[in-house]
């Protein structure tokens, strides 16, 4: 999944690593040790989240 940079926050974390979350969806969340690990792992997890609310394995209603 491609995310372009307005999806996206990336912070620096207290021991030196990025955190990049979704800024619409706090569930979607990833670390890493360079901004661009941290942005590429959350690439990854958006997709997998994405694809576990297609296939059913989260309802959406438990996230409105």
């Amino acid at each position: 999944m491609e995310l372009g940079k307005d999806d996206y926050i990336i912070e620096s974390t207290l021991n030196g690593e990025f955190y990049a979350y979704l800024k619409n969806n706090s569930v979607c969340f990833a670390y890493g040790e360079s901004a661009d690990e941290a942005c590429e792992n959350l690439a990854n997890i958006a997709e997998d989240y994405i694809n576990d609310v297609y296939n059913g394995t989260y309802m959406v209603e438990e996230f409105v």
